[in-house]
């Protein structure tokens, strides 16, 4: 239950952030700095900046946003013709060298 709380919490953090900035959800123009989830992780970096919230606040809550907006894209609730965050890909080494596995 504390993981659905922490996820509740991070995207009511986001909503408000997006009431104060006056910026839709759904808004994904081409140029990225106008993208919710672009000024939200500017956002975060400036309270880290600040002392407000550490890293690992920052990382958690922008971690909650993108489950968040994967899941519209899933669901079909939301399409843009910009990508709405750049994905990264991340492979973790076993003790076999010859195998990888794939992470977000």
């Amino acid at each position: 239950m504390e993981t659905y709380h922490s996820l509740a919490n991070d995207l009511v953090s986001f909503k408000r952030f997006l009431e104060e900035d006056e910026v839709g959800f759904k808004y994904f123009p081409k140029r990225k700095q106008l993208r919710p989830t672009y000024k939200y992780r500017a956002y975060l970096l400036q309270q880290i900046a600040a002392k407000k919230i550490a890293l690992s606040t920052a990382k958690r809550k922008m971690g909650s946003i993108i489950i968040f907006y994967r899941w519209l894209k899933e669901e079909g609730f939301i399409s843009s013709q910009f990508p709405m965050f750049e994905e990264g890909k991340m492979y973790i080494g076993f003790t076999d060298s010859r195998r990888s596995k794939k992470v977000w």
